[in-house]
């Protein structure tokens, strides 16, 4: 059974960065234009973990495939303690949206 969402190529402090499946409170999505990705937890109803790529490629197309993937993950079924989603993180912090 899977424990945490890895990010193998996160960028300085987030690289395999590891987030516990366990804190998730339903799937990430991508408000258009806002450059970051949003995952509810399970802290609080209003609380989300904002997650941002690095790269020069801040397209929208990038984060709904990012969104695309996190959420792929919350359903795979890896046989591990962890799975990986192949994209760069720059930045992760808790905000209320």
């Amino acid at each position: 059974m899977r424990q945490f969402i890895n990010f193998p190529n996160g960028a300085g402090k987030y690289k395999n960065f590891k987030i516990n499946v366990n804190g998730i409170n339903c799937a990430a999505y991508y408000p258009p234009g806002e450059e970051l990705i949003y995952v509810p937890i399970i802290g609080d109803q209003t609380m989300v973990m904002a997650l941002e790529l690095a790269g020069s490629d801040q397209s929208s197309a990038r984060y709904i495939a990012f969104a695309n993937a996190f959420n792929a993950a919350l359903v795979a079924e890896p046989g591990g303690v962890s799975i990986d989603v192949v994209e760069t993180l720059n930045n992760v912090e808790i905000t209320n949206v």
